[in-house]
């Protein structure tokens, strides 16, 4: 048996301009041409990031990790027992 050799680029380590975009991402606030201003690199740059495998396994896990916080928050806050937090309630909700 014969051992093929991979092709093409080899895969590069996800660096700080990485990260930044996964966070920036998550927050889901910024287009991606903004996006890409912040980081200072092109907006097909940045497309081309989303296509890879390891960014997108890490922004998935930084958007689960947002979704984990934000129900935690939610479960605590949802209780109401304050007037404070019934506003602040329905701030988020958008009502009122």
């Amino acid at each position: 048996m014969s051992r093929r050799k991979r092709r093409g680029r080899p895969v590069a380590i996800l660096d700080a301009r990485h990260h930044q975009a996964i966070t920036l991402l998550a927050e889901g606030r910024l287009s991606y041409g903004e996006i890409a201003d912040n980081i200072g690199i092109d907006r097909r740059t940045l497309h081309r990031w989303r296509m890879r495998k390891d960014f997108d396994r890490e922004l998935r896990k930084v958007l689960a990790r947002n979704e984990r916080e934000w129900r935690r928050t939610m479960q605590s806050r949802l209780r109401l027992r304050t007037a404070h937090d019934m506003t602040w309630f329905f701030d988020a909700v958008g009502t009122v």
